[in-house]
């Protein structure tokens, strides 16, 4: 009995290990997750990089569709993430976006990403990245 105990333990911390790996905000049907920081092919969990520009992924789902969909750095920069699979205000969209190249500066560099339904609040998630020189 304590086996199987323990088995779902371990399970169970695996499985909320996996879930918290990608940052993720949602309101009303409307879903959006930045993937984990990736710089040169490495995984930088701690979001701490020498890297002077980054690329972000992420998904975005909405029952409802998205009418557009953008992003923004507290030390400059925004615009709008290239949605590759899926389309703006297509119903139940299911999409992927990136942002190529986002500039950091030394210190603390927050970016929002946020997506619009066609019905509802605006859905937005943050990562906080830390340049270092």
């Amino acid at each position: 009995m304590k086996r199987r105990n323990l088995g779902f333990v371990v399970f169970a911390v695996v499985l909320f290990a996996f879930a918290g790996a990608c940052l993720a905000a949602e309101y009303g049907g409307t879903r959006i997750s930045i993937a984990p920081l990736v710089v040169n092919g490495v995984l930088v969990p701690d979001q701490i990089t020498q890297a002077h520009v980054v690329e972000l992924t992420g998904a975005v789902s909405s029952e409802v569709g998205a009418k557009s969909l953008y992003w923004k750095s507290n030390r400059g920069g925004s615009g709008k993430p290239i949605l590759y699979v899926g389309s703006l205000g297509e119903m139940e969209l299911n999409g992927k976006w990136r942002i190529p190249r986002i500039h950091l500066k030394p210190g603390r560099n927050e970016i929002k990403v946020t997506v619009v339904p066609m019905r509802g609040k605006a859905v937005t998630e943050r990562i906080v990245i830390f340049r270092e020189d």
